[in-house]
């Protein structure tokens, strides 16, 4: 009953009851499903044919009308029913109307009509004092625990694991029938006999009465079904040929085996998953590792290829002006913009790559472009052979057009203090402007245009390069003077750059030519000079084929990133002239512009095939990064990852110094320490199930609980240990720990109250190793070859101890289902049944000499779990320990860790062979390719609850050790779409996939298609 009746006054006891009801039910309003699906029992079990129900019940949710008086009708209701149901719970425990129910109850009727249902929680009976004892009971009522109040213990049904309390299930029902008997008046046996038949009855004939109508139905249904389903399977055949012909396409422009298209390939893989019932993840996986160095694929203006070379001026003219191809690139100093020119110049979110409008409008039309140092003001080329000054947040003009040349201009830069600009132009000189005053100075040297143009970092030089195959370096405060020349290249110099720091120059122009109006010989193309000594610095960066069109170094001068005709962006180590990653491929035309973000991290590229391209310099050879970035992080250190929170943000660390660290999974940073004890402490940590509670023991011999998310304590410290706690194990939830001593004693902790529940548990000699069972019920521990299992409600042993492996205990787990042990040693793994404490099987190594179990993983649902012995897994049923389908191959060396998602999807393995692989733990499939990029064999695997995080512990031969972060399943497809910037228009998917069948984007909140707005 509801806690806020207005209390009435109890009517007199004698009164002879009228049997209106057969039973009345008690309950708090918490456990209305409890007495709903009672009630529904007691309506059913021994109904005979044509009678509502078999008892009458009276519950307040289907027979109480309102009234003012509302504890008067539930007295009356009480005076009319024979028999008295409670339901007893933690809810009706605390509730004052279900107890003055009962008192009411035992007053007037006293207890022989009284049964009792308990839907959770403990009752212990007292027989000296003839009530339920109130210290250990945790659902009795307080009329329940007065002394004398019941004469014997009373017989109660225990329904708590009966959820949701249908009356259909079969041990429901049976105990249902143990409360109908006596109402009845039968015992269980004959009201169970009798209900049977009339059951069997009931079905007898409604099968007869359906029989007929079921019969024409399914005549009826039989040939539209027939029909609908050859129809369905037709379209379902369709589906998978065109899903599989996109994939197929898509994975061909990729390797290069037609004509490449980064976009059409991704669009056409995210499309595919969407046309059938069962997409295939493999295909997203093998894209995205194609597309593992970009970040950004945008669309700036349609393909300009070599051929548009050809064909007379005003044929090239017209393409131009149609293509609008870029020729330079540049990050705003911010990193937030990326502008662009060709015949327009152009503004792009670098984060979304999204067109920026409403700066320039219209686009001016400019071929070279770049931002001033402070990112207030933009420089320009213009079509009048000038150069103009631009407000960059306006977008107005910011000074009149520096004028004086006679032709084109080819490059422009701004001085590092942002008051001048240097440009380059067709009629081989370099003019240099004041941009307050307007004043210039003319640098003339150069047999031929100059192509590009850069200043010293001091702003005293400037840098040019020709197509008189020179490098020259100018004195800005004396124009008159003859620059130095610096001979080397054999070919035009198409771009050069002078390093942040002023030490290196480099110089970029025709190599090994491929492409139409260039020699075939090899030349010097890239190359790079000391900018003191103005002498070659070792040799000739190799590599490019064709035109280095465009060079550019990173913000610390230790990389310099190249753009070529052969279509590929390449890293090169200042330092040492090697070239670093592989080559960023994807372009499909000449790349004319690269360009460092000012962090370092990201290089954007544009090309003659139309788009405009943001690297992850991260990722460049994998889709997997180090992790993390920042030196400064905790993590860097060796030492054991407790465990990845369930939402993937968190992690908990405990380092070889013994500091216990709380990090940020996206940064590496430390939200902690928790605790930092000194160098040489000992100390032990565990981390619960669902991440939110760390325990540490300390060397003082206590033990702390500390929240994960606020770092805070949480209740008291556990104190009374008579040695140090060498092993820790969070169970129940994270409201039982269980500990064990360096001198082997095992106890149980409630969390909640800090105190000891039950124990200590004794067994064996030696504890390495403690666990305990998700629901706190079993305790189990391990020393060397030996497992013992006790049951913590009782605190007795459950069989004997758990003997047989051959080599030392490398883990013990216990299922979600809360029936099976699962222990592990490199020679077997073992499955233990918890009632008994018997084996239920032992799963042997092939060869533990050269095959040995090295690592068991349990499947979060409890059906499965799956080995890795040497280069193969294995599933296993949980149940019976049976294997599951053949092994699964692809490994070539050792499996040395594994993980499966929360929803129990997704098999994560790592090896010694340094790849990361991913299976479909329902059919053992392998899902795409091997993961690349592990510096060292991966002996740790952790997978978040969502499966959009994959980290990894690695150690190499050198015993380095280190964290890697890698994209789970659940990351793949939205991965894909940030790559792009708009959706797939309806013309591409009439085209690309079928007319035939009905546009479906792909990406939730990816823009249309500008064809379609």
């Amino acid at each position: 009953m509801g806690e806020s009746m207005t209390i009435a006054a109890d009517p007199p006891p004698g009164a002879a009851p009228i049997s209106a009801y057969d039973a009345f039910l008690s309950y708090s309003h918490a456990d209305r499903a409890v007495a709903a699906g009672i009630q529904k029992g007691l309506h059913r079990i021994g109904r005979r044919m044509g009678r509502l129900h078999a008892l009458r019940v009276f519950r307040d949710a289907t027979d109480l009308t309102a009234s003012p008086d509302l504890w008067g009708k539930v007295v009356e209701a009480m005076d009319q029913a024979r028999y008295c149901i409670v339901v007893l719970s933690p809810h009706s425990a605390v509730s004052e109307w279900v107890d003055r129910e009962i008192d009411y109850w035992l007053r007037t009727r006293g207890p022989e009509q009284l049964l009792f249902v308990v839907a959770g929680g403990k009752l212990k009976w007292d027989r000296h004092t003839q009530r339920f004892d109130p210290e250990r009971s945790t659902v009795a009522l307080p009329v329940l625990t007065q002394p004398g109040v019941l004469p014997t213990e009373p017989l109660y049904v225990d329904v708590t694991e009966d959820a949701p309390w249908d009356p259909r299930a079969p041990l429901f029902r049976e105990k249902l029938t143990d409360l109908a008997a006596p109402i009845h008046g039968k015992p269980k046996y004959e009201l169970a006999g009798e209900d049977l038949r009339e059951q069997r009855r009931f079905r007898r004939l409604r099968r007869a009465a359906i029989a007929g109508l079921v019969l024409l139905t399914v005549l009826a249904l039989t040939a539209a079904y027939i029909a609908v389903d050859r129809q369905r399977e037709a379209e379902r055949q369709r589906n998978q040929a065109i899903a599989l012909r996109l994939v197929s396409e898509a994975e061909s422009m990729l390797a290069g085996a037609r004509p490449r298209d980064d976009v059409r390939a991704i669009q056409q893989t995210l499309a595919a998953q969407h046309i059938v019932p069962v997409p295939d993840e493999g295909a997203l996986l093998r894209t995205l590792n194609a597309e593992a160095a970009v970040d950004k694929i945008v669309q700036t203006g349609k393909p300009f290829g070599t051929h548009d070379l050809v064909g007379g001026p005003a044929a090239l003219a017209e393409s131009f002006q149609t293509a609008k191809p870029d020729f330079s690139i540049a990050f705003s100093p911010a990193g937030d913009r990326i502008l662009t020119t060709g015949v327009e110049m152009r503004l792009w979110d670098a984060a979304t790559g999204i067109r920026i409008d409403r700066v320039f409008d219209p686009q001016p039309r400019a071929l070279r472009a770049v931002f001033s140092p402070d990112g207030r003001r933009i420089a320009s080329t213009t079509p009048d052979f000038a150069v103009q000054i631009w407000d960059a947040e306006t977008g107005r003009s910011a000074a009149p057009p520096l004028t004086g040349y006679q032709g084109g201009v080819n490059s422009i830069a701004f001085s590092p203090d942002g008051r001048s600009v240097a440009a380059g132009g067709q009629d081989g000189t370099i003019r240099w402007w004041d941009v307050a005053s307007g004043r210039a100075e003319v640098f003339a040297g150069h047999d031929g245009e100059v192509n590009s143009v850069g200043f010293s970092p001091d702003g005293r030089h400037i840098v040019s390069g020709g197509e008189d195959t020179t490098v020259q370096i100018w004195n800005v405060e004396s124009p008159t003077d003859p620059p130095e020349i610096l001979r080397r290249h054999n070919h035009p110099v198409k771009a050069v750059a002078w390093s942040p720091d002023g030490r290196r120059i480099a110089s970029g122009g025709v190599g090994s030519a491929k492409i139409a109006g260039f020699a075939p010989e090899f030349g010097t193309a890239l190359l790079l000079w000391d900018a003191d000594t103005r002498q070659l610095v070792g040799k000739p960066l190799i590599g490019h084929e064709g035109v280095v069109t465009s060079v550019a170094f990173s913000p610390d001068s230790t990389r310099l990133a190249s753009g070529a005709s052969d279509s590929t962006v390449r890293q090169w180590n200042v330092g040492t002239g090697s070239a670093e990653g592989v080559p960023l491929a994807g372009h499909a035309g000449i790349v004319m512009g690269v360009v460092f973000s000012p962090d370092g991290r990201r290089l954007a590229s544009t090309a003659w095939d139309g788009t405009l391209r943001i690297w992850n310099l991260g990722h460049s050879g994998s889709i997997g990064a180090p992790w993390p970035s920042d030196s400064r992080s905790p993590m860097d250190g060796s030492g054991t990852v407790l465990r990845i929170e369930d939402d993937g943000r968190r992690l908990a660390k405990q380092d070889d110094n013994a500091s216990v660290w709380i990090v940020d999974s996206q940064t590496g940073r430390a939200v902690g320490p928790l605790v930092d004890y000194p160098d040489g402490s000992s100390a032990r940590a565990a981390i619960s199930e669902d991440g939110r509670r760390v325990a540490v023991a300390g060397p003082d011999k206590t033990v702390n609980i500390y929240d994960t998310a606020t770092g805070k304590q949480v209740g008291q410290p556990l104190t009374g240990f008579g040695e140090p706690v060498g092993t820790m194990d969070f169970g129940g939830r994270g409201t039982r720990l269980a500990t064990a001593t360096t001198g082997n004693v095992v106890q149980l902790w409630d969390t909640e109250t800090s105190s000891p529940v039950g124990g200590p548990f004794e067994g064996l000699p030696e504890v390495d190793a403690i666990v305990l069972s998700p629901d706190g019920r079993y305790l189990g521990a391990a020393d060397d070859k030996t497992a013992r299992l006790w049951n913590t409600e009782t605190g007795t042993p459950i069989g004997g101890p758990m003997t047989g492996h051959t080599a030392d205990l490398r883990s013990a787990e216990f299922d979600a289902a809360g029936t099976r042990l699962l222990t592990h040693s490199a020679d077997s793994v073992r499955l233990w049944d918890l009632r008994t404490g018997a084996m239920v099987k032992e799963i042997r190594a092939q060869d533990i000499r050269t095959q040995g179990i090295w690592s068991v993983e349990l499947a979060p649902d409890g059906s499965k779990f799956v080995t890795g012995e040497e280069t193969t897994l294995r599933r296993w049923d949980l149940r019976t320990g049976e294997q599951i389908g053949p092994p699964m191959e692809g490994h070539t060396e050792m499996v040395r860790s594994l993980a499966i998602s929360a929803d129990s999807r997704y098999i994560v393995s790592g090896s010694s062979d340094q790849t990361l692989r991913f299976w479909d733990l329902a059919d053992g499939s392998a899902i795409g390719e091997p993961l690349h990029g592990s510096p060292g064999w991966i002996e740790g695997v952790w997978i978040s609850a969502d499966s959009t995080i994959v980290r990894t512990r690695y150690r190499d031969f050198g015993d380095n050790t280190g964290m890697w972060t890698w994209p789970g399943p659940g990351a793949w497809t939205e991965l894909l779409c940030d790559k792009l910037t708009f959706e797939m228009s309806r013309q591409q998917w009439s085209d690309w996939v079928s007319p035939d069948l009905e546009y479906r984007p792909s990406c939730p909140g990816l823009p249309p298609h500008p064809d379609d707005r």
